[in-house]
């Protein structure tokens, strides 16, 4: 079942160079990786230094492995020279399997 992984970032003021460069080398990166899908970035409208980057897995258990490299070594200490505030993953979501939704109500009169 399909996962999409939500990164909330927020970074330093004059850096959007560096961080869109860092971003595609990432992606380009995951596509290599096992169950990686798609992913992209967006920006938030009235502060560019705010972005959400959404990755698409064929399954959690496949984004796990990638997300223990990205906390490691280099990765780590590149994202923190850059971040502003913590990295917030929040909540992992997951498509809804529509097979198993069983109706426990009946529709109204």
């Amino acid at each position: 079942m399909a996962a999409k992984i939500l990164i909330k970032r927020q970074w330093l003021e004059g850096q959007a160079g560096e961080i869109f460069s860092l971003l595609n080398k990432l992606r380009t990166t995951a596509r290599n990786q096992q169950g990686y899908i798609t992913g992209e970035t967006l920006q938030e409208h009235n502060n560019p230094q705010k972005t959400l980057v959404i990755g698409t897995w064929e399954h959690i258990q496949n984004w796990f492995p990638w997300k223990k490299t990205q906390n490691e070594g280099s990765g780590r200490r590149c994202w923190k020279s850059i971040r502003k505030v913590p990295l917030s993953t929040g909540s992992m979501f997951r498509f809804r399997n529509e097979s198993t939704h069983q109706k426990s109500e009946t529709a109204p009169r």
